[in-house]
């Protein structure tokens, strides 16, 4: 409590962040307090931050979201930082998401209680915070849900996070016919691709064939990622775009298990849309295309993406007006 940011703190830019350490239960009942009493607000955002993002980011995004947009959405921003090495941002991208990222969603699914809260809660996950999140909820002992909504906003995770095959543990009853057969056909799979042999055809011209490939770690492999989330939240709005940029350049190093895994789920939320084929993640998971914000990746706090977290505030809202599974062109521009 208390967080004073001092932005001058000596040289190369030094800044420094001032805070008193609480216990849990005080923190909560101090947020508590704060929407209960506060009549511009009646809701707690949580934010998981992307790759190489700082602590004065960090805290910054948080100041000008509520100077700028907690009275006209009733959100009471709460940053949640963690560690990655941002000194280093053209080297550190993998060492991050396979470590760094993967420590600190262990970390907070220990303490998921933290983000339990007795006033409406939702989390706002950006980029590489989607991993995070992820990781979050398939380790979480006791998962239950503590968001009205997790918002995932060009999300650095895999494309098929609500697929089926990727989420065996979904209830499967339900499945819409018709669904695959649709992403089969969006994808375009070329007949070149699926012909039979191929590994027999090089070594016929080949004395030995050498295989280099990226280790993935296991969390990245676990299956049933989409099913966890849907466990700690009561809806999921993905906010994607297809001109991306960054999430372009995470296809280079997310390669060796197929375009599934190696795609982003931020931008590609339209095959991923056509993968979502149970009627269980339609219920819960809402698609909304950003494309209109062209080469973009940071839009997450731009006017269009906080029109979505106000309008969809209430989950419930979310079920009874959009139906859950629809591709919503988000078009909210302000007057």
């Amino acid at each position: 409590k208390d967080v004073r940011y001092c932005p001058d703190a000596g040289s190369f830019g030094a800044y420094r962040i001032y805070g008193e350490v609480v216990p849990l239960e005080e923190f909560k009942a101090a947020v508590e307090e704060e929407v209960s009493t506060n009549d511009q607000i009646d809701h707690v955002m949580f934010n998981i931050h992307g790759w190489s993002v700082d602590p004065e980011a960090s805290f910054m995004m948080g100041h000008l979201f509520m100077e700028e947009h907690a009275e006209t959405t009733g959100y009471l921003w709460i940053p949640v930082s963690w560690r990655s090495e941002w000194a280093r941002p053209f080297v550190d991208y993998d060492i991050d998401r396979n470590t760094h990222a993967i420590e600190a969603g262990k970390t907070f699914a220990a303490s998921l209680d933290a983000f339990k809260l007795s006033v409406p809660t939702s989390l706002m996950a950006h980029s590489m915070g989607n991993w995070v999140t992820r990781v979050i909820a398939q380790n979480a002992v006791e998962p239950e849900i503590v968001f009205e909504n997790v918002f995932m906003v060009a999300a650095d995770a895999r494309m098929d996070m609500f697929s089926t095959d990727f989420n065996p543990a979904a209830p499967q009853a339900t499945k819409t016919q018709g669904k695959a057969d649709q992403a089969e056909v969006h994808l375009g799979i070329p007949e070149d691709e699926l012909r039979e042999n191929g590994g027999y055809a090089i070594t016929q011209i080949a004395n030995h064939v050498h295989v280099l490939w990226n280790i993935f770690p296991e969390d990245e492999l676990r299956e049933n990622g989409g099913y966890a989330i849907t466990q700690i939240a009561n809806h999921v709005h993905v906010l994607w775009n297809i001109w991306d940029p960054a999430l372009h350049f995470r296809e280079l190093f997310q390669v060796g298990f197929g375009d599934n895994v190696r795609k982003a789920l931020g931008k590609f939320g339209h095959q991923s849309e056509e993968l979502t084929d149970l009627s269980y993640f339609q219920e819960r998971v809402t698609y909304h295309d950003f494309s209109f914000e062209g080469f973009d990746h940071n839009y997450h706090l731009n006017q269009d993406s906080i029109n979505v977290y106000a309008e969809f505030k209430s989950s419930r809202k979310t079920a009874s007006t959009t139906g859950g599974f629809n591709m919503l062109r988000a078009k909210a521009h302000v007057n």
